[in-house]
């Protein structure tokens, strides 16, 4: 773990200045890479979210209550990005997650969303493979099947363009099985199962 991750728990109980300790959340989010990391600095924030009330007049707390809850929101995405997106079934086990521990209502509007999304969408690692060689494979077997079929020998033509649309599809299932595999290696080492 990043060690001013962890030492930002310890300083957070000496208190100190609102808006400081929460910029260092935010510049320190930027820095997480684990699944430990986002955890601590999340649970430092949910504090710091707890103790608005306290730090200031209530018309302005209410404000900044609500920015707080987006800035929340706002970490959990990046915390469920993979290849510059976010991966809907990651932002539903990290919402599950944050459930569990009481930083996130059950019935929140994000966590119904990240539910959905992960139901309707699934796993993002399942689309993103190159396709481009399956597909090439597959058009150049068209093309040459059509060809055949309709100049030479139409039992040849059909053999071409189904063996060609096989291989093409072939090789795009084992482009995106490797993706699959590379994605939940990156995820072990992030700390997520």
């Amino acid at each position: 773990m990043n060690p001013e991750i962890a030492a930002l728990r310890e300083r957070m109980a000496e208190g100190g200045e609102w808006k400081a300790l929460r910029e260092e959340i935010v510049r320190l989010h930027k820095e997480a890479r684990t699944q430990e990391e986002y955890v601590a600095l999340l649970e430092v924030h949910h504090r710091l979210r707890g103790s608005v009330e306290h730090c200031f007049p209530p018309e302005t707390a209410a404000e900044i209550q609500r920015m707080v809850a987006g800035e929340y929101t706002l970490f959990l995405n990046i915390e469920a990005m993979e290849e510059e997106e976010i991966n809907p079934a990651l932002l539903e086990r990290i919402t599950a997650r944050e459930v569990a521990a009481g930083r996130l209502a059950a019935g929140d509007d994000f966590r119904k969303l990240a539910e959905t999304g992960s139901s309707v969408l699934g796993d993002s690692a399942d689309r993103r493979y190159d396709r481009r060689l399956g597909n090439a494979i597959s058009i150049a077997a068209v093309v040459l099947g059509a060809l055949a079929f309709f100049t030479t020998d139409k039992i040849l033509g059909l053999a071409m363009l189904v063996v060609g649309m096989g291989a093409g599809a072939l090789v795009n299932w084992q482009r995106q099985k490797r993706a699959v595999e590379v994605a939940q290696r990156e995820r072990l080492a992030r700390g997520y199962e």
